[in-house]
This record gives C-alpha cells, sequence and structure tokens, in this order.
C-alpha cells in the first residue's frame, strides 16, 4: 500500500498555443499523417524567429483534424484544407485557424479558385471535379473528367485546366 501512496497519474501537457500564426513569412507545413489513423496535422513555420509551431488545428479547435491532410489553398481570409481520407474540406480563419466549417467532397485533393465565388476541388477515385462556393461553403456542382484522379489544376487566362491520370486507361 505504501507503494501505491505516491503514484499520481501523469497528465498530458497541454498543447502549446501558436506564438503567432499570422504573420509575413510563415510556412505552413501539411501533414498528411498515416493513412487510416486520423493524425492530420497542421503545423507553421516562423521564419522570422525560426520558432515552429505544430498541430495547430487541434490545439484551436480542439479536435483532430482528420485523415490524410493532401493541401491547403488560401481563399480570401480562410484556408481551404483537403482532408482526402475523411472526404471533407475544412475551411479554417487564415489569422485564427479557427475552423468555420467542412465541406463535404468525396476524397479532395486540390482547390483551384476561378472566381470570387467559384473554386473546383480535384479528387481521388473518381472521374469527378466538384464545383465549390468558397463564400457559401457549399457544393454548387460537378464535372465529369475523361479519366479519374484529378490532380493538378490550372487557371490561365480565362480557362480551367486539369490533369488527370488513370493507370486502367
Amino acid at each position: 500500500l505504501i507503494f501505491f501512496s505516491a503514484c499520481v497519474k501523469d497528465k498530458p501537457a497541454e498543447p502549446a498555443l501558436p506564438v503567432n500564426t499570422d504573420t509575413a513569412g510563415n510556412v505552413y507545413i501539411v501533414c498528411e499523417g498515416s493513412l487510416g489513423n486520423g493524425n492530420a496535422s497542421l503545423s507553421v513555420y516562423q521564419s522570422n524567429d525560426g520558432q515552429i509551431s505544430n498541430d495547430i488545428y487541434q490545439a484551436i479547435n480542439g479536435q483532430p483534424l482528420g485523415d490524410v491532410f493532401e493541401s491547403m489553398q488560401r481563399i480570401g481570409d480562410k484556408l481551404f484544407l483537403c482532408i482526402n481520407n475523411s472526404d471533407k474540406v475544412v475551411v479554417i480563419e487564415a489569422a485564427s485557424k479557427k475552423q468555420v466549417t467542412s465541406i463535404s467532397v468525396p476524397k479532395p485533393r486540390h482547390i483551384l479558385q476561378v472566381s470570387d465565388t467559384k473554386a473546383y476541388v480535384s479528387t481521388l477515385f473518381s472521374n469527378k471535379v466538384y464545383t465549390i462556393n468558397p463564400q457559401t461553403y457549399e457544393v454548387t456542382g460537378s464535372m465529369d473528367m475523361p479519366a479519374q484522379n484529378t490532380e493538378a489544376m490550372l487557371f490561365y487566362k480565362g480557362a480551367a485546366y486539369f490533369c488527370t491520370w488513370d493507370t486502367a486507361v
């Protein structure tokens, strides 16, 4: 009994909140995590002082980001995070990193903004590209592609270009 009286359960350390995540020169680090484990994370490297703030999404929002963080795109004052294996695009405030909403899109890969009210979301394991409104956070449509797995997209001189790959073609 004497041996156990001195035992105290360890309390996990509270995650350190970012020092300053909205300054010029910050570098965002997208960590996709391990497939199937829901351990994707977003970190910020502050180039002006060399500090790094790890897993800021979870520290600020109190929940894990999801499974397989594929890419991130800034649109206006929001960051759009494509969480591939969780079938969602998480929208956060660029300054505070607080979640605004989540948009349901199957296996999102990348986002391409083409206007204030239109952005394309490419997908994995599908021949579709989804259209979202980055102001209302709604899926407004989709387009069929000639092959599955749309990846890179480019908006040039008023036209959107899409790159698809499919090993079965």
